[in-house]
């Protein structure tokens, strides 16, 4: 590897491409994003005019407004919905919206591959006017059957891009509850959409030997971090009290006292990975369990153990996790640009450490717990 030759690549990059940060919905959170059931019922609820919703015609006359762009003009007034209405073949098809004239025949499809029967479900809804809706991820082509059929094909994005044009006029009479829901399907919707970015593909495979051997350097930078931290030798110099508990997730890593209760929490990963406060390691001693109740039930009266100094390294927010606390904190600063800090770490980590008040915090807090 030409390390030469890569800084002098990187002193040439005028722009990066930047990624769009995606944010989780609910439905993301609860693993329902990628379901073409779960997305038919929500159409189907919000679809509804008289729905418990408030948004009334808002869905229905942006599929309409979508359609006459496509040429096809129709009037949907006092429409019944249908989920998964069984065809002459028996088949499904995902969302019938009619009355005694007019039907919409949708199908909508997220993932699987478009290979329905059109013709049956075209010959199953006998109406005066009809048209078929294909809801899809990406551009297909619109589909026309040997018996007259017409499916036109209409993205999950631009109906929810029109939804979202006319929900201004809406608003007012739309409980919070539902306005959220809305917004949760409609960044659903966009996240799975979202293909990857044009301008980071060309700019990964036009720089494709550089920035793997980048990867390469950063591999073998988190390896030697892990290392340094995951050694024995340097837990036993801190104090021979402590045992490493979680080892390899290239984040951090547990030294833990025989209770099993008291730890320090050693953050590493903001020696790569850092936006704010800088290049540094975070260590923090956590209580559990019996302890961590202990310490709650009478923390007034152990605080009274420890001395001014100590006190200056208790965080603020102690108390306040789940069955757990980040009870002390010692951050230690590194100069990314000094190598001989890098290099050793592992030293400055043990005499931080060891002349900081933590272990003689954790020492009170096991003796208090034993009385």
């Amino acid at each position: 590897m030409d390390i030469t030759r890569l800084q002098e690549w990187l002193e040439r990059l005028n722009d990066i491409p930047q990624m769009e940060k995606r944010r989780k919905t609910f439905m993301d959170i609860s693993g329902l994003a990628h379901y073409e059931n779960i997305w038919s019922n929500i159409y189907a609820f919000f679809f509804d005019v008289q729905g418990e919703h408030g948004f009334n015609d808002l869905f229905i006359s942006s599929l309409l407004e979508l359609l006459k762009e496509k040429g096809q003009i129709l009037f949907l007034n006092e429409f019944q919905i249908n989920r998964e209405f069984e065809t002459n073949k028996g088949g499904r098809i995902d969302l019938l919206l009619s009355n005694e004239d007019t039907a919409v025949i949708i199908e909508a499809k997220v993932y699987h591959v478009v290979n329905n029967d059109f013709e049956d479900y075209w010959n199953s809804i006998v109406k005066n006017k009809k048209v078929g809706v294909l809801l899809t991820l990406r551009e297909h082509p619109s589909i026309r059957t040997s018996n007259g059929g017409c499916f036109i094909n209409i993205t999950h994005k631009k109906l929810i891009d029109k939804v979202i044009s006319k929900i201004p006029l809406y608003y007012l009479a739309v409980d919070n509850t539902y306005q959220q829901y809305l917004q949760d399907f409609c960044q659903t919707i966009y996240n799975v959409t979202a293909p990857m970015e044009t301008k980071l593909l060309e700019f990964y495979y036009q720089n494709r030997e550089q920035i793997n051997q980048l990867s390469t350097i950063k591999n073998e930078i988190v390896r030697y971090v892990v290392n340094q931290f995951e050694d024995g030798e340097l837990v036993k110099m801190i104090s021979p009290d402590l045992h490493i508990a979680k080892r390899q997730n290239k984040a951090y890593v547990y030294y833990k006292y025989k209770s099993g209760e008291v730890m320090l929490t050693l953050l590493y990963d903001r020696l790569w990975n850092w936006k704010e406060h800088g290049c540094r390691i975070d260590i923090y001693l956590e209580v559990q369990g019996e302890t961590l109740n202990q310490l709650k039930k009478t923390n007034e009266s152990f605080l009274k153990m420890l001395t001014e100094e100590e006190r200056r390294y208790l965080t603020s927010a102690r108390f306040e996790k789940d069955g757990y606390e980040h009870y002390a904190h010692l951050r230690i600063n590194i100069n990314p640009a000094n190598v001989s800090e890098l290099l050793g770490l592992k030293e400055k980590v043990k005499n931080a450490v060891i002349n900081s008040k933590l272990l003689n915090i954790a020492d009170k807090i096991t003796q208090y717990c034993k009385k």
